[in-house]
């Protein structure tokens, strides 16, 4: 997720961009992105970004205290459509974090104000706030939210260092189940994953260590394993599973993703590239390609199996914050301090 600015990047051109980007990557056989499309509106940094699971819509949360909805087509000329706009109360709250249930029928946004709301997402009644439940003890800022993939369960993680488990069901919105609780001194939670099966969660801390955690109705909250980073590799940012479930993906603020295994442990692939930290990732749905989002305004398109950069997608002018796959891997998109998510026409094309 978002971390402290490094560096603010400002470019004159694409042109310019792409030729500054090849640069850095010595073992890339990189390419410029295809057809761009913004989303323009937002007044602040648009921190998460996401796909309905349909891919006929794309959700975006921002600083502004909204999130929006919008309807989207690679062959558009103009901006996406905006269906429909979730926003919290006044005041100076932001939405570090948005998430689609599995069936495309609400959303979850989480806030700086340590609120979680669940909202409408249909056409007929898109925008309304069905339900609202809040860290206790001071509303520590939400930083990532996930649903489980039964989409019965809500996962958050926030700032003051516990990821939670909540009941999502309609008959009882917003219990709380379970609490995940980092040790004394971790720093907060940055993003959380739900494994494929629902059964493990995946937090990643300021402190640099990502941790597997028992999600089962047996133990709910157990730590089952810890994936720790060299020494000076800083925060984690963002945690993604595999959609096997057998990899892990990080990003950290030293500018580096990483791929882990889960049986083992052990880190298989380094993904170096980015000038400053990665603050988003994610897996194709496929499992063959990776995405990375970073401070230096871009996103980078990876082949999981060799850890060579595939494409290079430049455009923002300021830090890219939050990144995401379409359902069929034929589009990615980015969410950017520079207040616009862009949607880019490439196809995950691993080699």
């Amino acid at each position: 997720m978002r971390m402290a600015i490094l560096r603010r990047c400002r470019r004159a051109s694409l042109v310019l961009t792409f030729a500054l980007s090849l640069a850095i990557y010595s073992n890339a056989s990189a390419q410029s992105s295809g057809n761009v499309q913004y989303f323009t509106g937002h007044t602040g940094s648009i921190n998460s970004v996401a796909f309905s699971p349909d891919g006929k819509l794309v959700l975006t949360g921002s600083a502004d205290g909204s999130a929006r909805l919008w309807q989207w087509d690679t062959t558009a000329s103009s901006a996406g459509k905006q269906i429909a706009a979730f926003s919290t109360p006044a005041g100076n709250i932001g939405v570090n974090s948005v998430a689609f249930s599995p069936d495309g029928k609400l959303v979850l946004t989480g806030g700086t104000d340590g609120v979680v709301r669940l909202w409408e997402a249909t056409a007929a009644t898109a925008g309304k706030d069905i339900a609202e439940f809040s860290i206790p003890k001071g509303g520590a800022s939400i930083n990532s939210v996930a649903f489980s993939p039964d989409g019965k369960l809500i996962l958050t993680g926030s700032a003051d260092g516990t990821a939670r488990l909540w009941d999502a069901t309609a008959s009882t919105p917003g219990k709380d189940i379970a609490d995940f609780s980092t040790p004394k001194g971790s720093g907060g939670i940055n993003s959380v994953a739900f494994s494929p099966d629902g059964k493990q969660v995946l937090t990643g801390s300021t402190d640099g260590v990502v941790r597997l955690w028992d999600a089962t109705a047996s133990t709910p909250g157990k730590d089952v394993a810890d994936f720790s980073a060299p020494k000076g590799s800083g925060g984690v940012n963002s945690v993604a599973f595999s959609p096997d479930g057998k990899q892990v993906l990080t990003g950290s603020t030293d500018g580096v993703a990483r791929l882990w295994e889960v049986a083992s442990r052990s880190q298989q692939t380094k993904f170096d590239g980015h000038k400053g930290s990665v603050n988003s990732v994610a897996f194709s749905h496929s499992g063959l390609c990776a995405l990375t989002g970073g401070d230096d305004s871009i996103a980078i398109a990876w082949d999981v199996q060799s850890g060579k950069a595939l494409s290079l997608f430049s455009g923002h002018k300021d830090r890219v914050l939050s990144v995401a796959w379409a359902p069929n891997d034929d589009s990615i998109l980015t969410g950017s301090a520079d207040t616009t998510a862009a949607l880019w026409n490439y196809s995950c094309r691993a080699k």
